[in-house]
């Protein structure tokens, strides 16, 4: 068994089906792929398992909610390939996504690296094309251009030995991705072949509450792997923390919650006091402090 792709699944029954098919129709075969089903109280488990009779490729792994990273850290210990792949549930692989991935691995003679495609986002009205080429400065880059698990490929070897951190949740795979690449070089893979759907269930968006939890795993984040943290250039460690604050702000915006917004955009200028948002942080408090803003 060559790939093994891992899906975390939580009450996923109405989008998961598209996501398998995604998988089933790969041009490359040999691969299994896990859905491991964190506590759903739909019906995904029927869904998948319906799946599962018509292709034994589809395993299913249930386990009480515990959040994604340990979903995903539970997927990879049940994986027997020798290359470990990420999907989400609501995401979706292009035809040719392993195929493409199977060829530059092999080409590149297996090496241990973090190979990560290019990806198209998917939004009601509009798809935007998504080409990261890796930069010099591999922490910098990182920071600055998130990277989703599906885009992402290791060998088993490498996710068995640095597994999620379950204690984080919202900013966990930039932290992962951070932690590997103090011990291996990623490599890009320049074929859009990932599908990221943007919709109301996302867990970083500003209807949601997706920033405060970003805001506690970077702090954690600090605490926790410091020598990392460290890292990290003061600026991108600023850019980090107070573009966080920003999204809290928004988010509060949007719920007309405005003492809080304002109390989030002033962290976030404190932290970015020089950034080209500046003006536009300000008006956004002048406009909360008359009452006449609203997101």
């Amino acid at each position: 068994m060559f790939f093994s792709i891992i899906i975390p699944a939580y009450n996923r029954s109405t989008l998961i089906l598209d996501t398998l098919n995604s998988v089933m129709l790969q041009s490359y075969t040999d691969w299994e792929c896990i859905v491991v089903d964190d506590g759903s109280k739909d019906n995904t488990r029927e869904v998948v398992q319906k799946v599962i009779e018509g292709d034994n490729r589809i395993k299913y792994v249930y386990q009480e909610n515990s959040e994604r990273s340990a979903a995903r850290n539970n997927g990879v210990k049940h994986a027997v390939g020798k290359y470990i792949c990420f999907l989400d549930s609501d995401d979706q692989f292009t035809e040719h996504h392993l195929q493409g991935l199977f060829d530059v691995i092999s080409k590149r003679n297996f090496k241990d690296e973090i190979y990560y495609t290019d990806c198209t986002i998917v939004k009601p009205s509009e798809r935007i094309e998504i080409t990261d080429p890796l930069e010099a400065d591999l922490i910098h880059f990182l920071v600055h251009h998130p990277i989703i698990p599906a885009r992402v490929c290791a060998s088993s070897e490498i996710f068995k030995k640095n597994l999620y951190d379950e204690n984080i949740v919202v900013v966990e795979d930039l932290i992962l991705w951070l932690r590997l690449a103090v011990n291996y070089p990623f490599y890009n893979v320049n074929q859009n072949t990932v599908l990221y759907y943007l919709h109301d269930d996302n867990s970083v968006d500003i209807k949601n509450t997706g920033f405060q939890k970003r805001l506690a795993g970077l702090l954690k984040f600090q605490k926790r792997y410091l020598t990392i943290w460290k890292m990290i250039s003061k600026k991108d460690q600023l850019f980090l923390i107070g573009n966080t604050h920003f999204g809290i702000a928004r988010h509060y915006i949007h719920h007309h919650q405005r003492l809080k917004a304002i109390k989030h955009l002033a962290y976030s200028i404190y932290y970015q006091r020089k950034h080209a948002q500046l003006k536009h942080k300000l008006f956004l408090i002048f406009q909360l402090l008359k009452g006449k803003y609203e997101y």
